[in-house]
């Protein structure tokens, strides 16, 4: 009968609706629990991303004030704070020489997430370095005939290495230039070093003489900037000369080994009939006009040690078995240099082959170049009672060895077949002239440098691999 809907089709749509609403039921909770799965995921991504952060900022903050001296027995561990949460930080020493780890557990409510970073720590006195503009050091520079580099090393500029020249030690850290390797030059041939160049590796030999620690070209290298030697600086050393001309100690009056040097404290002189260097004025450690020094880097009071005796020392004016002397004093007879504090040359200063060794812990600051003209070492080994530092303005050049520290804004080189230098070296740059010459890096050197020097105390951080665990 027409307008009537037959049994069979109600039964039919009736179904085809309970269905509709049975999968738009499935569908809304299949969304909801998606929803709160998205939900949770998010929460949880959130709070790894918070729990990161917290571990992320807590190694760069303790990075910021990472030094040595907090180890215990090879490690130490810090807490700190985050407006994210809290975190751990665990430092240890991983066994190769000035390289760190540091690995720091970030919380955030309930979850936890981990970094580390290795990194190098060095004070400027741990390595040799040459930070002035940018030059080429190696090949160009006589680097060849079996010449050698032990120890950490930092140039500016493009290092040529090529003939017999070899590098060990590390870290080499190279900025505004690459390493360029050529001929029978080797770096890393004895043990692996760490690598750091803005330019990278290159040359001919580059896979076949380089050996790197990692297999990896760092190219991420800090700026080093030297505090070189300014006007400011000669007026403090100058007024330490003088000071210590009269303080009854040897050196500086921090330190505490009994010294007649004056017989009146106050006294800006020797004892009567007591010998000086030449060119000494009342106050015997400076050297140069009475009147004060001259402008920076043209004092012209020269002063060279070595072929007669001054000041005095043990059977000169102290007992023979005693182990006082002068805070500048050179006895030719042994061939002994002492340098006890600060000492003010306004000029140029040549170190002749009659000094063979130097006893005390004292700088050497001269107004003009200084030459060292001989071999030249501590009478018992480097230590916190003896290394010698020179500082300048100008050049040092070295024709024979020094063990020691020296500090000048221009260049530190070696003139001389087989002429070499053991300690740490910080100039505007780093020269040698002839084949067999050696720059040897000394570690003890940071731990027993006069109190003087430039850049004396502190280090700096510089990162290697870095990792999210």
């Amino acid at each position: 009968m027409s307008g009537k809907v037959k049994t069979g089709d109600d039964g039919f749509a009736m179904f085809i609706a309970m269905a509709a609403i049975a999968v738009m039921t499935i569908v809304s909770v299949a969304g909801y629990w998606l929803s709160m799965d998205t939900l949770r995921e998010s929460g949880r991504v959130q709070a790894e991303n918070k729990a990161f952060q917290v571990a992320s900022s807590g190694l760069e903050r303790e990075l910021q004030t990472f030094t040595t001296s907090n180890f215990v027995n090879g490690s130490y561990t810090r807490t700190g704070t985050t407006p994210d949460g809290n975190y751990t930080v665990y430092s240890s020493a991983t066994g190769n020489p000035y390289e760190f780890q540091m690995s720091c557990l970030g919380r955030s409510g309930n979850t936890t997430e981990s970094v580390m970073q290795r990194f190098f720590f060095m004070s400027l006195w741990d390595m040799n370095i040459g930070a002035g503009p940018a030059v080429n050091f190696g090949g160009g520079s006589g680097w060849n005939g079996n010449a050698s580099v032990r120890g950490p090393l930092y140039v500016r500029g493009d290092m040529d290495w090529w003939a017999n020249a070899t590098l060990e030690g590390g870290p080499l850290l190279i900025r505004d230039g690459g390493l360029i390797a050529s001929g029978s030059g080797t770096v890393g041939a004895a043990k692996p070093i760490y690598l750091f160049a803005t330019d990278g590796l290159s040359g001919p030999k580059a896979k076949s003489n380089v050996y790197l620690a990692d297999g990896v070209v760092h190219q991420s290298v800090p700026d080093v900037k030297l505090p070189w030697v300014d006007n400011a600086y000669l007026a403090d050393m100058f007024d330490q000369a003088k000071s210590q001309s009269c303080d009854n100690n040897m050196g500086a009056p921090s330190r505490n080994i009994n010294n007649t040097e004056a017989m009146t404290k106050g006294t800006p002189s020797y004892p009567m009939g007591a010998t000086t260097a030449a060119g000494a004025t009342d106050h015997y450690k400076y050297i140069g006009p009475s009147l004060g020094p001259s402008a920076l880097g043209a004092g012209t009071t020269s002063l060279s040690i070595g072929a007669t005796s001054f000041g005095r020392y043990p059977g000169n004016g102290y007992g023979t078995s005693s182990a006082l002397h002068d805070d500048f004093a050179f006895d030719k007879a042994t061939g002994t240099l002492y340098v006890e504090g600060v000492v003010f040359v306004d000029g140029p200063v040549t170190i002749g082959s009659g000094v063979t060794r130097y006893v005390g812990n004292g700088e050497i600051f001269a107004n003009g170049d200084v030459t060292v003209a001989t071999s030249m070492g501590p009478a018992s080994g480097l230590s916190n009672e003896q290394c010698l530092g020179i500082v300048t303005p100008g050049d040092v050049s070295i024709n024979g060895h020094l063990t020691g520290a020296v500090f000048c804004n221009g260049q530190l080189g070696l003139w001389g077949t087989f002429s070499s230098f053991e300690g740490s070296g910080l100039a505007g740059e780093l020269y040698g002239d002839l084949p067999n010459i050696q720059i040897i890096q000394n570690p003890l050197i940071s731990q027993c440098l006069p109190q003087s020097m430039p850049a004396a105390g502190g280090g700096f951080v510089f990162g290697g691999s870095w990792s999210r665990f």
